[in-house]
């Protein structure tokens, strides 16, 4: 077996001079905008071997990839964080030693570089531009720290080696480059969530595809912005809204390709996709700690399990939850267990059947949260759901669940009797499947879940909607 500290990624799969962006960047020009960042932290770093980490609040994918690159090159390791909020880079700052950043984002109290206002380039000679640089980089050093919410809304802290971005993203090659080989890219989800920085940034700069155009929310920019097939990097709730507006734009669908992770996407959704674009999104099943496990495009005909990913082996264990084993889950030893639970099919696929950790008590009472949730996603009121732990420090002193839901119908009733009839309604209906100390206590009816810049409802966000009564 090869040591890993003899395993060296190079940034690029080949040497050419390719470009990488709509907006005509070389990567001999990129080298030498990461070169020039690179240069700028080495003078503001401590010389000390103690890790040196610098938060990556970039928004450009061009600049964000050569501030990445440039933190590789001088020996800092770059950080994501999920949201830029200052509540959060309050609580980052301690651990931080500085903040690559592209605006200003108030006082953080760490030392900040704007990479956008720095002349890249500017005075190079013709040689140093033509010069391709291509950097190594070691299997064993971290490559990336992030700070996710994921579901539970308190951060935590991943790390990264090189070898899990670089053997990801070579899976990714191997299994859709030649599908997305030529196609722009367009993104509904952020590049500080590891998804979108895997898929939007470092699989197309490593092998030669053009970088993504910075994420939006908004289909309606993104189709208007096309005029031919297209590479779409989404979530379930981006995806959720796509097929009313997909039939409105002449765009080329057949031979475009649409992703979509950060959850299971609705069969729904999927199938109502591919009767208006004549293409099924390819998911991908995984998380910030186990990167891509497993992908799946449904068949109209029945449900499709998630086939995982050549490498990746997965079992179920005793609680019928996930396990998975990977090449690129830290150094592939050992296994992580993901939460959720699975039916295996014969072939060594899986359904998800949900999530096994979402059991709490009420009272005293254990409560299936994804139980409660898809009892109430099959009550024909409802469009969609979320039920979760809540305690209002400033009345109760104990947790309660609480609910916010999508109704199909409009407007929606977010006061007076309109909504007490409708909780109602809704209570009654649980009754015949849970106690009445596990019922919701706090309802709140809304338009849409809310979603962060990855596409994910967060229990942080969900807290915000009840605490401002929505």
């Amino acid at each position: 077996m090869t040591p890993l500290n003899s395993i060296k990624y190079s940034l690029f799969s080949s040497n050419d001079n390719l470009v990488i962006s709509e907006e005509g960047h070389p990567r001999s020009l990129f080298t030498r905008m990461a070169g020039d960042i690179g240069t700028q932290l080495r003078a503001r770093v401590d010389c000390a071997d103690s890790e040196k980490l610098w938060l990556v609040a970039v928004a450009s994918p061009v600049h964000f990839a050569a501030a990445v690159v440039g933190c590789w090159m001088a020996g800092v390791t770059p950080v994501l964080s999920a949201d830029l909020q200052m509540d959060t880079l309050r609580d980052l700052s301690m651990r931080l030693d500085g903040i690559l950043c592209d605006d200003a984002l108030g006082d953080s109290g760490v030392p900040t570089i704007n990479v956008v206002q720095m002349a890249f380039a500017a005075n190079a000679s013709d040689d140093a531009i033509q010069q391709i640089a291509n950097p190594e980089f070691s299997a064993e050093q971290t490559a990336l720290v992030l700070f996710t919410s994921g579901s539970t809304g308190k951060k935590k802290r991943i790390t990264k080696p090189f070898l899990s971005i670089f053997e990801e993203i070579k899976n990714l090659e191997n299994v859709f480059g030649r599908e997305v080989n030529g196609l722009p890219r367009r993104s509904t989800v952020s590049h500080f969530h590891i998804y979108g920085f895997l898929f939007n940034i470092m699989w197309p700069l490593h092998c030669g595809h053009t970088l993504s155009t910075p994420w939006t929310f908004y289909w309606e920019q993104i189709l208007s912005d096309l005029v031919g097939k297209a590479c779409i990097v989404s979530s379930p709730a981006h995806l959720r809204v796509l097929s009313n507006l997909a039939c409105q734009y002449p765009f080329h669908w057949r031979d475009s390709v649409i992703f979509s992770s950060g959850g299971p996407l609705d069969r729904s959704v999927a199938l109502e996709i591919f009767a208006t674009t004549g293409i099924v999104p390819a998911e991908i099943f995984g998380s910030t700690e186990t990167g891509g496990v497993a992908v799946r495009r449904q068949s109209p005909d029945a449900p499709t399990p998630f086939t995982p990913f050549c490498g990746v082996q997965v079992r179920r264990n005793d609680m019928e939850g996930l396990e998975v084993r990977s090449p690129w889950i830290d150094t592939g030893e050992g296994w992580v267990e993901t939460g959720d639970r699975i039916e295996m099919d014969e072939f060594g696929a899986f359904y998800l059947r949900g999530r096994y950790d979402m059991m709490v008590k009420i009272a005293g009472k254990r409560v299936s949260l994804t139980e409660m949730e898809n009892a109430l996603r099959e009550m024909p009121e409802i469009l969609d759901v979320r039920v979760f732990q809540y305690c209002n420090r400033a009345t109760e002193s104990r947790e309660v669940l609480a609910a916010v839901i999508v109704p199909r119908q409009t407007p929606v009733p977010t006061a007076g009797a309109a909504k007490r009839q409708t909780v109602q309604l809704l209570k009654d209906k649980l009754k015949r499947r849970f106690d009445l100390v596990a019922m919701p206590r706090y309802w709140r009816f809304v338009k849409t879940l809310p979603v962060d810049a990855q596409g994910k409802v967060t229990i942080g966000l969900l807290e915000e909607v009840v605490q401002n009564g929505g």
